[in-house]
């Protein structure tokens, strides 16, 4: 199955396709169109490089995807700096929340 992608640069700007590995840019005038593969960090040094009115677009989406993924985990008792359960939940329903959350 694999890991939901974090940093959303690949869905803001760009369509991959499969069967021949490549991304398209869907920038417009983007003078450098279609590029192999599909890792993030990649696609984000060409919208850093060759774009950078919305290289501000990607950041303040990246920041908003990090604000609202801290948010969830000081609502379930994680320290964000380091993902470690803060302290248990005070009653069994708090539990069952935090148990079923994920599934």
């Amino acid at each position: 199955m694999g890991r939901t992608p974090l940093n959303p640069v690949s869905t803001l700007f760009f369509e991959y396709n499969k069967r021949s590995n490549t991304s398209k840019c869907t920038i417009s005038d983007c003078p450098h169109l279609i590029m192999k593969g599909q890792h993030s960090m990649i696609l984000e040094k060409h919208v850093e490089h060759r774009h950078q009115k919305s290289c501000l677009e990607l950041l303040k989406e990246k920041k908003r995807i990090e604000h609202s993924d801290s948010d969830s985990d000081e609502v379930y008792g994680f320290d964000s700096s380091n993902k470690k359960l803060k302290s248990l939940p005070k009653s069994i329903s708090g539990l069952r929340l935090m148990c079923t959350e994920n599934s």
